[in-house]
């Protein structure tokens, strides 16, 4: 095991050099596009394995078997389930019969969707003390991180008509909905317990509630100062021509999606002996809720394996210097950083070439942000760019500020330029203490996004 560790060491994606982490290594090695994804070592005793969930029975699709083999082995384990899935009128509606879906109807069934998880855990050795409930809303995660920051103005779930969780947290609390309290409620579970391995969803999930955990983790191990000390493992649970019920064979490995598979979306498979594939499919089953309507979709992720994203939590620009006892100054004057995108992955089918980026790259000089989206095909003008961003200052996530942009215009600070296949948007840089941002651009036709770039961590070396 100590072998295999040292092995793997660093290696250079996308031309951007991610690092990897001290203790295990999810980070990606071998050739730029291997004919399947290297194998991943189980979990041990000497880990502390936490597992966010987006939703009740994301637990288990995502990485059931990896839970039942870290109980197994000895580990400990935490699964933080961060909202109840109430919001799934199908679900209600079948379990409640026919008739209108009220806000009652909906609190009833986030707290049916509560005793399945804590009946799937069973099956995966995973005790009820073990699993944290957050009770955020569902289907509101994606508003919290880029519009709803504040608590003096919260969330309302249009589905429960409430704005802060029904039941208390861990601690005791009713926290409003909003973007901070569940940022603060994530760090503080990763301080208090101090993972060596962290599980989330893909940042390229298409739900928006997933990439939006995978944002609040990232957002959270850099709160705590974990960036670089954990192992960091994303699983996928939504991408459109994802094919993995063509098989039923439960024998039978998963491979990655072709839009993620290659050098720069790197992968690691967990092989799954018999025991582990029995005790997920029963945890699924115990989803029945869930099961009822697409049990098929949910038995295909029953495989041989599971898939694990090797995503580095940030990734490091160049040109930087460091501050006292190694600590990033200010981004300041030029700090530069490149990022890939997946060609094909737009959201809607009749958008032209233009609006599917492919890559990002951005550099900041300390008083403008200038990022490049480069595009499959010639830019339009009759579309949109926007930018999202978090600033980072001193460990703390800042609140969500967004820019959207036609081409050419200009404003002050903003300015929107096509250059080819190429965008060139320029922006006010966040504050000069800024170490770096959490990004993410979009291309939008109307009102609907067509493509968004996953959500990337920026930090000064």
């Amino acid at each position: 095991m100590q072998l295999w560790r040292a092995m793997l060491g660093m290696a250079v994606i996308a031309a951007v050099v991610w690092p990897s982490p001290a203790h295990h290594a999810f980070a990606a090695s071998g050739p730029a596009k291997p004919p399947e994804p290297p194998t991943m070592p189980g979990p041990t005793s000497q880990d502390r394995v936490l597992v966010l969930a987006p939703h009740p029975d994301d637990e288990v699709i995502g990485c059931g078997g990896y839970l039942a083999m870290a109980v197994r082995a000895g580990a400990q384990v935490r699964v933080v389930v961060v909202t109840s899935g109430e919001g799934f009128s199908l679900a209600a509606e079948r379990l409640f019969g026919e008739g209108e879906v009220t806000p009652v109807r909906c609190l009833k069934l986030a707290l049916e969707r509560r005793s399945e998880t804590l009946a799937a855990l069973r099956h995966l050795g995973v005790r009820p003390d073990q699993a944290i409930f957050l009770a955020y809303p569902d289907r509101g995660l994606v508003a919290l991180w880029t519009e709803e920051w504040y608590p003096a103005k919260p969330y309302v779930s249009p589905y429960t008509r409430v704005s802060s969780a029904p039941l208390p947290d861990p601690w005791g609390k009713r926290p409003a909905y909003c973007g901070a309290s569940l940022l603060e409620e994530l760090t503080r579970l990763a301080e208090e317990f101090k993972p060596t391995v962290v599980l989330c969803p893909h940042s390229s999930d298409l739900h928006g509630d997933h990439w939006a955990v995978y944002c609040y983790t990232v957002g959270a191990l850099y709160q705590a100062g974990m960036l670089d000390r954990v192992a960091l493992g994303t699983y996928l649970v939504h991408l459109g021509g994802w094919k993995r019920d063509e098989n039923p064979n439960a024998s039978e490995a998963m491979a990655p999606p072709p839009s993620l598979a290659g050098g720069s979306w790197p992968w690691r498979s967990l092989p799954l002996d018999r025991k582990s594939r029995q005790q997920k499919e029963a945890a699924l089953r115990e989803h029945a809720s869930q099961m009822n309507i697409y049990p098929r979709y949910l038995l295909s992720f029953v495989k041989a394996n599971e898939l694990f994203g090797a995503t580095s939590p940030a990734v490091r620009g160049a040109g930087s210097g460091s501050g006292p006892a190694g600590k990033p100054e200010a981004v300041s004057p030029t700090l530069s950083w490149s990022v890939s995108d997946a060609k094909g992955d737009i959201t809607l089918a009749s958008a032209p070439p233009g609006v599917d980026v492919v890559g990002l790259k951005a550099e900041a000089d300390g008083t403008r942000l200038r990022v490049w989206l480069e595009l499959a095909g010639e830019s339009n003008r009759e579309v949109s760019y926007r930018v999202d961003l978090h600033a980072l200052c001193d460990r703390q996530v800042g609140p969500p500020i967004s820019y959207c942009l036609k081409p050419g215009q200009r404003s002050g600070n903003l300015e929107c330029e096509l250059q080819g296949s190429q965008v060139a948007i320029t922006i006010p840089w966040p504050p000069k203490a800024a170490e770096g941002v959490m990004l993410s651009a979009s291309t939008w036709l109307g009102r609907r996004v067509a493509d968004r770039t996953p959500w990337r961590m920026l930090l000064a070396r």
